[in-house]
């Protein structure tokens, strides 16, 4: 059973997934009816999806930014990320035209998922180029079109390492703790989930080897990861299943601490190659 720091409130959960199309990806919305919570008991509910007009043909990665006034999509096709602003937070429907796009190309031609510090004034991109993840200052914060490049974690090298064998190669979902002092990375080759500490908070070349890995069951292709309000439960997405599946931690952000996992799957779906989950601050 996962125990959650704050109340648990009547609310809405909402995921969106990124569909891999031709010529626009797709935003699909569920809810539920309690923060944070995905099983069977509560299903999440399917509201609709919204196509994303974007100059990225392959998108593969998302996240919100500035407390949910902007959101970012990236791609692996083009190697753009994509600002928008919201004029309600968190809210997708709201967003206004294209605020502005950073070409990640000339550090990584196969980008797969982005991330910020709590201040946006670093981005971080995974890519499977190098299979590292480049990091970016930027001079103007949430904005992508200040970005300069400053610095690159191999993942793979400590992940090869760590697996000893040659197959953390296919990196392609990423996530922060709360405070910028662990690195979470998923690997679609292994279909694992690994752990790094960062010496320095939010600072990339500061991160060692491995410190944990969970072994995904349920899903032979992640995708992308995401983490609940206080670590107590991490979630993962694949293109196999095309479900979310629920790995409850007794210990906040720490993967040595895993329970038994759970999968729910995402009735009404139009998608079955999802390829990143987002969850808004609050879960709702």
């Amino acid at each position: 059973m996962i125990t959650y720091k704050r109340e648990i409130k009547s609310i809405l959960v909402i995921l969106s997934l990124f569909l891999m199309c031709q010529l626009n990806s797709q935003s699909l919305n569920y809810s539920g009816p309690n923060s944070f919570i995905i099983n069977n008991n509560t299903p999440p509910t399917h509201l609709g999806a919204s196509l994303i007009p974007t100059t990225e043909r392959a998108p593969s990665g998302m996240t919100f930014g500035d407390n949910g006034n902007k959101i970012y999509f990236l791609g692996s096709a083009s190697d753009f990320v994509v600002q928008y602003s919201l004029s309600i937070p968190y809210d997708y429907s709201t967003r206004g035209p294209i605020e502005d796009t950073f070409r990640v190309n000339g550090e990584e031609t196969q980008a797969q998922d982005v991330e910020f510090n709590d201040d946006g004034t670093r981005m971080y991109i995974l890519g499977n180029q190098g299979d590292d993840v480049t990091e970016y200052s930027l001079s103007s914060a949430w904005n992508v079109s200040s970005a300069t490049f400053t610095d690159t974690f191999d993942a793979r090298a400590e992940i090869e390492s760590f697996l000893g064998a040659t197959n953390g190669d296919l990196l392609t979902g990423m996530s922060f703790n709360d405070d910028g002092s662990k690195l979470y990375i998923a690997d679609r080759r292994s279909d694992d989930v690994f752990e790094f500490d960062l010496s320095t908070n939010y600072d990339v070349s500061t991160a060692g080897a491995v410190v944990n890995n969970l072994v995904i069951v349920g899903e032979n292709n992640v995708r992308d990861i995401s983490f609940n309000d206080d670590g107590t439960a991490l979630y993962v997405i694949g293109s196999s299943g095309d479900d979310v599946n629920t790995f409850p931690l007794s210990s906040s952000y720490d993967l040595s601490s895993v329970g038994t996992s759970s999968n729910h799957s995402l009735p009404g779906s139009p998608d079955n190659v999802p390829q990143a989950i987002l969850i808004d601050n609050n879960g709702t």
